[in-house]
């Protein structure tokens, strides 16, 4: 999918939106061509520089065997070849921002409103920073879906998440990938459990929350704990996009249980709001018995399908698929 900007006629709000969030970010109406004319003036002012060294017999001095000689390479080919270089520099840098930008118009295109909220200029000119020397496909992606984020919702993606993703080499992100359809939400805290014979089974070694970690995606420390209060009036929540699980307590006084995990850092939630990896129910069913079998008692669990999320507001089937409840 191509989509020309020179005429906002006809198009969406996300995408007039995102024409005008470009537009800051460049100085300008966006234009892929105006990159010509950048490269032609840099390359002007490489020619003047080495101009201004051959008529001040600037050359380079070299010590070859013994001797002192004056290297007497053609001025005039090194400014061709510089020219040439930066030119291709520069068209290289602009591609990669045009094809990014594609990539978040595509997702644009199915939204049908965004926020008015304009995104921040200093958000856009370290995006554009950053996204220049991105080739990579799969990156880009990545890039075109956070610019999508942030011109749906301003405010979605910190500039510190911006230089973590600056950071991630394709290997980088699809471990994180690999770990998406683990990933739980509970008020608010998104994180995978830290029980090792669960990540084992799912072929989750150490290492790789490990490299996450150094990627600033993942919290890898084995002390992180959940500890949710329960009670016969009080259930927590725990759900993923598929499935909704409620921890009831069986005593009317409040009791406390813990289960261990890694949680996802800042940067690590923004990323995943914008992954679509499927969720993985059968772990998370495996990790809803093994907190049912550490609190029995105490606990019983129901669980049920999700029909939809609006708003943060979870509409699930009232009728539980299946029940939890290691007394029974």
């Amino acid at each position: 999918m191509n989509i020309e900007f020179n005429d906002l006629l006809g198009l969406s709000k996300p995408l007039v939106k995102l024409i005008e969030t470009i537009s800051n970010g460049i100085g300008k109406l966006y234009e892929p061509t105006s990159i010509k004319r950048m490269a032609e003036a840099k390359a002007t002012e490489i020619n003047s520089i080495s101009k201004s060294m051959i008529d001040a017999n600037l050359l380079p001095i070299k010590y070859d065997d013994g001797s002192v000689i004056i290297d007497g390479t053609d001025y005039n080919e090194i400014s061709q070849r510089a020219q040439g270089r930066l030119a291709f520099q520069e068209i290289k840098k602009q591609a990669n921002i045009d094809q990014t930008v594609n990539y978040a118009a595509q997702t644009l295109s199915s939204f049908n409103n965004v926020s008015d909220d304009p995104v921040d200029i200093d958000w856009v000119t370290r995006f554009f920073d950053s996204v220049a020397d991105v080739s990579s496909e799969e990156m880009q992606i990545i890039w075109g879906k956070i610019l999508a984020g942030e011109v749906n919702q301003p405010g979605s993606f910190s500039l510190r998440t911006l230089d973590i993703v600056k950071n991630l080499s394709k290997k980088d992100a699809k471990l994180f990938t690999e770990i998406s359809p683990l990933v739980l939400c509970s008020e608010g805290t998104k994180y995978i459990s830290s029980k090792n014979e669960v990540l084992s089974k799912y072929e989750i070694p150490y290492e790789t929350i490990l490299h996450l970690d150094e990627c600033g995606l993942v919290n890898s420390s084995g002390t992180l704990a959940i500890n949710p209060i329960i009670s016969k009036g009080n259930s927590f929540k725990v759900y993923n996009h598929e499935m909704i699980a409620f921890c009831n307590g069986k005593m009317d006084d409040e009791q406390k249980f813990t289960f261990g995990v890694h949680t996802l850092t800042s940067a690590g939630q923004e990323i995943f709001n914008i992954m679509e990896a499927s969720s993985n129910d059968k772990y998370f069913l495996d990790v809803l018995n093994d907190i049912g079998s550490h609190n029995k008692g105490i606990i019983s669990i129901s669980v049920h399908h999700i029909n939809d999320v609006k708003n943060n507001n979870i509409n699930y089937k009232l009728e539980p698929i299946q029940i939890i409840d290691f007394d029974l």
